[in-house]
């Protein structure tokens, strides 16, 4: 213990030293534990109590070293860290009683001598000591004081402290501040620190010479109101401030924006490193400023052009792609989707994309393209045509262009790919060369010259038909307009120039050169007839002509004498009813000549397979059949068939019969390679076979069943065959077998009809007619003549000449015996409308003396007694008869007009509707009744005359039975004209009267009878108590053959 290092007299020593040790240790703002060392010291009279243990315990667990040296340097007390201490500086333990300078260097010795010589008299001193062991430094800080007993310093206190972590610390800031300001000088960043208890920052040579300022030093509000861009001022700040209060050490700044001090702006990056002290303030922070602007400009206008070109793959119709050079991802626009059905959410290995997407049996090739671009230097290239399979398993045909963006040693960085869906025009393009492979070979085994002239290289190209019969060398001219000089013969040269010239420059696209002469290269003349099809651009230019150049001498030649014929084969020719087609079993795709629009409705530009052949045109009923019929003859190898008559169903839906025959062509390897057919629509003569069959069938059950006699004359062998009984059941004749001679039967028609027969049939041959229709009188058996219909139809052979005569002999008896009947019934009619005629003027007569003497007759005798009187009277009373007189001569005028009126209509003057128009009104006024008109807006001056007079008349007549019978109060008339029949209808609320009881009276008669004159219908209707209706209809086109 170490109280056995000291006698009993020292007890008391012990505990002091023990305090002041404790004091190095224990915060000085806590007296608890020197009032518990007091206690120790006072209580336990020199004696180690259980706390004194605790306290050697304590200082052996203090992580520095304590040494206490008598007045000679000797060891009097050491704890466990110097002991630790000591074996490292000498590699042994330290032993009580041992000379400290032991554990000196010897070049220390001399300076520690004096320290300890110090500290003997009351001084204290501290020194660093370094020592390097195993290549490591250890650096102690040692404190030496002196040791009091009460008032005298009886030896030494040696405190060992290792500072070395804290020693190199400071080194290496020492160092670090000393790099700091290296860099700061060479850096090509702002470096700046600020001092928060100044309020300052503190900027590198780079501030200047980035932002122009020669000031270094800022205050701080200073600097963010010049230098830090007002629109960005308020962020910086708030940012900042958020990032102290979290306390964070390291932290970056949003991009920002100075002002340089040339008024330009820069764009910075900013980093910050904080010091924080114990009360958590910042204390110190130091930052990086880059300037970044041409970065961030660059940045910014590659952010723009992804933008387009995010925004330009989704507008765009083509597929845009994009493959990175380093991973190989690729990622694609919406088109991948809209136009190939696929959905690719996130980049995928373009190896992985590719076998998904490219058709398997393009795949290789593709492959091995990529990768020749990929190895090359090149920046673009164009991918061949191949093959993509939809998302829903169709095909399509696509053309890749690809860009590459390459570093500096040409290896790939980047690949950006438009591939564009060329399904339709590759499709097309393909027809147009196998349709071009067709015109080729047509062209090459045709007769005619086939010319093309292209107008915007103004060169000619000619099939070899041209050189080798016309002799011409088309290389040997150089402009279009010279060949044709060369060619067109002089006399039609400005004909055929003024026709190509308006051609080409009108918007036709089909042109005919008919009848013009070419010159041979011998001087032959030759004639031709051209057809020239246009091929323009949009606005009509003309950009190619095709045209076909016909040798038509020897046909032109004999024209002149067969042009009729001719052109009675052009129009049938042109009437033709066949349909051509072709069928490529490559293709498994049928072409079809314009007939099939024209002949059955449908389009022959859409696509047709065999399948949609089958479907579409064939019945359904005949489609297994046929179909198995043209595979036998396949299968057959034959090489011309002809199908069975069957059915095609039209686009409207109607039934099409055809007839069809094929052509066809096999390969080396007995295979079908192309049918050639043509496709005629029998309908109308399928259809009229059909009923000739039916009417056969008929004629023969009629023949059989008709009481007409059926009968066929041979022409030809004046045979003359019945083909029913009738002749014996109508005439009483017996025939053997039905035959006989025409003459036989000439010699029974009667003589006055058998002449003017016989000049009729034979007018009708010379006409080449085919009806015949005539009557005549026939004798039976008996020797009776019976009237006869007798209808026939000749046919004519080949040669236009009478082969047989067919027809049906009606006997027409009876209905000619009717004909007499209705004929004196007509002459009995006539006798009876003559009669009623006859009536009505005597009626009319009686009317017209009836007036005269009951009326006119008592007028004029008035007026002579008044004239009686006036003669024997006086001048006054003379006056006053002849004036009484006058009056009465003035109102017999009147009377004899009124009746003049009656007896000449006036619808010969004003027209019908007009002239009942007044009747009413004047009927109207000296009746009282109320008569209404309603007439529509025909023209009614243009029905005859006679036919309005006839209808007047009635009007009349019908009026005065109102006046005298009806008692009506209103009377409504209705006129019109429909259907080119008048109608008139006169309607009363009179009393009426019981049609079916009442006789008609001449009045009636008379109306009926001039209606029926017309044919014309009348219909009178009335009922007691509910007046009377009258409705006329006459038809106006019978009105001129009734007069």
């Amino acid at each position: 213990m170490l109280v056995g290092l000291l006698d009993k007299h020292k007890q008391r020593v012990w505990l002091k030293v023990s305090t002041q040790l404790i004091r190095n240790h224990v915060d000085a703002e806590n007296p608890e534990v020197l009032l518990e060392m007091k206690a120790i010291n006072d209580d336990n009279k020199g004696k180690p109590s259980q706390k004194e243990y605790s306290l050697q315990s304590m200082l052996d667990n203090i992580a520095e070293g304590y040494v206490i040296l008598d007045t000679a340097y000797k060891l009097v007390y050491f704890n466990q860290q110097a002991e630790k201490i000591a074996l490292t500086v000498r590699d042994q333990k330290p032993e009580r009683g041992e000379s400290f300078f032991e554990f000196v260097k010897n070049e220390q010795w001399d300076a520690l001598h004096m320290i300890f010589e110090k500290a003997l008299t009351g001084e204290c001193s501290t020194l660093n000591n370094k020592y390097t062991f195993d290549a490591k430094r250890v650096v102690f800080e040692v404190t030496i004081s002196p040791f009091y007993t009460g008032d005298s310093v009886n030896g030494i206190i040696v405190n060992f402290k290792d500072i070395s972590h804290r020693f190199e610390m400071q080194e290496r800031v020492e160092a670090s501040n000393v790099r700091y300001e290296l860099a700061a000088q060479a850096s090509f960043d702002i470096i700046w620190d600020r001092n928060f208890e100044e309020n300052c920052y503190r900027f590198n040579e780079a501030f200047h010479a980035n932002l122009g300022y020669e000031k270094l030093e800022w205050d701080i509000e200073e600097f963010h109101d010049v230098v830090t861009h007002p629109d960005d001022k308020l962020m910086v700040q708030n940012f900042v401030i958020k990032k102290f209060k979290q306390q964070e050490t390291k932290f970056q700044l949003p991009i920002h924006r100075y002002k340089r001090k040339d008024g330009t702006i820069a764009y910075v990056d900013v980093r910050c490193i904080v010091i924080y002290k114990k009360d958590g303030k910042a204390k110190k922070s130091v930052g990086v400023v880059r300037d970044i602007s041409e970065r961030y400009l660059v940045e910014e206008e590659l952010r723009k052009r992804n933008e387009q070109y995010d925004l330009a793959t989704k507008a765009s119709f083509d597929m845009i792609w994009d493959v990175d050079g380093a991973t190989q991802m690729l990622t694609c626009g919406d088109a991948l989707e809209r136009l190939f059905g696929y959905n690719l959410q996130t980049p995928m290995h373009y190896e992985k994309f590719l076998k998904t997407i490219i058709h398997p049996e393009d795949l290789e090739t593709i492959f091995s393209n990529i990768l020749f671009f990929v190895k090359s230097a090149d920046t673009f290239w164009e991918i061949p045509v191949h093959r993509v399979c939809k998302a829903n398993g169709a095909i399509a045909f696509v053309l890749v262009r690809v860009m590459a963006i390459r570093d500096e040693n040409n290896n790939m960085v980047r690949m950006i790919g438009v591939s564009r869906d060329i399904t339709n025009r590759y499709l097309s393009e393909q027809e147009m060369k196998r349709s071009n492979e067709r015109y080729e070979m047509m062209a090459s085994l045709n007769y005619d010259v086939i010319m093309e002239v292209d107008f915007i290289t103004g060169k000619i190209y000619v099939n070899n038909i041209f050189k080798d019969f016309y002799g011409y060398d088309l290389e040997e001219y150089k402009t279009i307009e010279e060949a044709y000089r060369a060619i067109i013969h002089p006399d039609d040269f400005d004909r055929m120039m003024n026709s190509i010239v308006n051609n080409r420059s009108s918007n036709v696209d089909f042109a005919d050169y008919n009848v013009f002469r070419l010159r041979k290269k011998d001087g032959t003349v030759v004639y031709c007839d051209t057809k020239s099809r246009f091929i323009r651009d949009e606005k009509g230019r003309p950009l190619k002509s095709l045209g076909i150049v016909r040798n038509i001498t020897e046909s032109y030649l004999a024209e002149q004498e067969l042009r009729r014929s001719n052109e009675r084969f052009r129009l049938a020719s042109l009437a033709s009813y066949d349909m051509l087609w072709e069928r490529d079993f490559s293709s498994d795709e049928y072409v079809f000549s314009d007939a099939l629009l024209r002949l059955f409705g449908y389009d022959a530009n859409m696509k047709w397979t065999s399948i949609t052949f089958q479907q579409v045109m064939l019945h359904p009923e005949d489609r297994d059949w046929v179909v198995k019929f043209v595979e036998d003859c396949y299968n057959k190898k034959e090489s011309i068939f002809q199908c069975p008559i069957h059915r095609y169903v039209r686009k409207d839906g109607s039934i099409a019969y055809v007839q069809v025959h094929c052509s066809v062509i096999y390969d080396e390897y007995g295979k079908q390679k192309r049918t050639v057919g043509v496709t005629r629509d029998i309908t109308e003569q399928y259809l009229l076979e059909k009923k000739l069959r039916e009417a056969n069938e008929r004629n023969e059950l009629v023949s059989r069943a008709t009481t007409d006699l059926v009968w066929e004359w041979n022409y030809k062998t004046d045979e003359l065959q019945f083909w029913n009984e009738g002749v014996q059941e109508l005439f009483g004749y017996t025939l053997e077998n039905n035959r006989t001679t025409m003459q036989w039967r000439f010699d029974r028609i009667h003589p006055d009809d058998l002449k003017q027969n016989m000049i009729k049939l034979k007018k009708l041959i010379s006409h080449k007619d085919s009806q015949l229709n005539c009557q005549y009188r026939f004798m039976d058996a008996t020797g009776k003549y019976h009237h006869v219909l007798d209808r026939a139809y000749i046919s004519y052979d080949a040669a236009g000449n009478p082969d047989r005569i067919t027809g049906a002999i009606q006997d027409i008896t009876p209905i000619k015996e009717l004909e007499q009947k209705i004929a004196e019934e007509a002459i009995l009619h006539q006798q009876q409308i003559t009669e009623v005629t006859l009536l009505t003027q005597e009626k009319e007569r009686e009317e017209l003396g009836r007036e005269l003497h009951d009326n006119i007759n008592q007028l004029l005798a008035i007026s002579l007694m008044y004239h009686s009187i006036a003669l024997t009277d006086g001048p006054e009373q003379s006056r006053v008869m002849i004036e009484k007189s006058t009056e009465i001569i003035k109102k017999g005028v009147q009377e004899i007009r009124k009746l003049s009126k009656q007896l000449i209509s006036p619808v010969l003057d004003m027209g019908l509707d007009e002239a009942i128009k007044e009747l009413a009104e004047e009927t109207s006024a000296a009746s009282g009744i109320r008569f209404s008109l309603k007439k529509d807006d025909s023209e009614y001056s243009t029905i005859p005359r006679h036919l309005q007079l006839m209808v007047y008349r009635i009007v009349q007549e019908q009026f005065n039975n109102i006046l005298k019978h009806a008692k009506a109060v209103h009377v409504h008339i209705s006129l019109s004209i429909k259907k080119n029949s008048l109608n008139l209808h006169i309607n009363d609320d009179g009393i009426g009267f019981d049609d079916t009881k009442k006789a008609a009276g001449i009045g009636l008669r008379n109306m009926r009878s001039r209606v029926k004159l017309y044919n014309g219908s009348i219909h009178i209707t009335s009922s007691s108590g509910k007046g009377t209706k009258l409705d006329l209809s006459i038809p106006i086109s019978n009105a001129e053959k009734s007069i």
